[in-house]
């Protein structure tokens, strides 16, 4: 889990920094507490991290135990203004961030921390909001961002088993599978993307993007629901003909002076299946070019081979 959370942590901070020192290297100070939110008190005796990213070198590692009050504190040597902080706060088999953090002119910076109690009951997952949005159709694929609002029903973290907490579904042939943010992926499956971060009562949004593959100039998607979702919107194009599986229509909406249509479900129960077939989508041409081409080609060996064979039936010598 701690290498997933790495990852992500380092796009994050990569994308962030600045691309060179303006001051020699100093000293600097990191410090916070941890609080339990479960318990509602300072959390004594947790394992802190401390992990100092600069871009082109691997991440250095310091860590501390909160004290009685749940007060920790780091004093880095040898850094820069390129650098850049993560927190990481080990509690019940999960691991909780703050982060990315930049200290300021006076080489100071604070990170509290939120833990809570785990449970591994995956019943007490919900969702309040879930959004499936059609970004773009091209021929022969529809790119698809989803944003789902997770949190725990619980004053406890859902923390899963076996490194895994969110098994977010994917419709049938997704490929592309990527996270935008609010997820530390633990990889990609067959039919979901999963998560190693723990669901707490905060609501977290985790959104991710991938492509579906179509043939011809139909398609029909199908989202599985994994968790009890409140409220769940299908946006598409407007130019898209789509007929709604198991959602509402909604009026229309323009965002930046697109159309698009909107379909909606409520109080949904794992299991539950919604979707939308689309027609009049434009084709993807290039599969029957290549396969025109390869027709012809075999085409033209076949009547270059029996040719010979052509002549001698009717007579005509063949050339020596």
């Amino acid at each position: 889990m701690r290498a997933n959370l790495l990852t992500a942590m380092l796009a994050a901070l990569l994308l962030q920094a600045p691309s060179a020192d303006t001051a020699a290297p100093s000293t600097q100070t990191i410090a916070g507490r941890v609080v339990n939110g479960t318990l509602r008190q300072p959390a004594a005796g947790v394992r802190v991290m401390l992990l100092r990213m600069r871009p082109g070198e691997a991440p250095i590692e310091h860590t501390a135990r909160s004290d009685g009050k749940g007060r920790f504190r780091f004093t880095v040597g040898n850094a820069t203004e390129r650098d850049a902080y993560v927190v990481v706060a080990e509690h019940g088999g999960a691991a909780y961030t703050a982060g990315p953090i930049r200290p300021g002119p006076d080489r100071r910076a604070t990170a509290d921390l939120v833990i809570y109690e785990p449970t591994s009951d995956p019943g007490v997952v919900a969702v309040p909001y879930h959004l499936i949005l059609v970004l773009r159709v091209r021929p022969g694929r529809l790119q698809v961002r989803e944003l789902l609002a997770v949190a725990s029903r619980t004053p406890r973290a859902f923390v899963g088993a076996g490194g895994v907490t969110l098994r977010l579904a994917l419709p049938p042939g997704a490929e592309a599978v990527r996270p935008v943010r609010g997820l530390a992926p633990a990889g990609v499956s067959t039919d979901a993307m999963l998560d190693a971060l723990p669901v707490t009562p905060v609501v977290r949004e985790a959104v991710m993007e991938y492509e579906v593959p179509f043939r011809w100039r139909r398609a029909v998607v199908r989202w599985r629901i994994g968790y009890p979702t409140q409220a769940l919107d299908v946006i598409a194009p407007e130019d898209v003909r789509a007929t709604p599986l198991n959602l509402v229509r909604r009026d229309a909406r323009e965002v930046r002076g697109e159309r698009l249509r909107r379909f909606a479900a409520e109080d949904l129960r794992p299991g539950a299946e919604v979707g939308l077939a689309l027609r009049e989508l434009p084709l993807d041409v290039r599969p029957y070019l290549v396969g025109g081409a390869a027709g012809l080609l075999v085409l033209a060996v076949g009547v270059a081979l029996a040719f010979p064979f052509f002549r001698r039936g009717r007579g005509v010598p063949s050339p020596s």
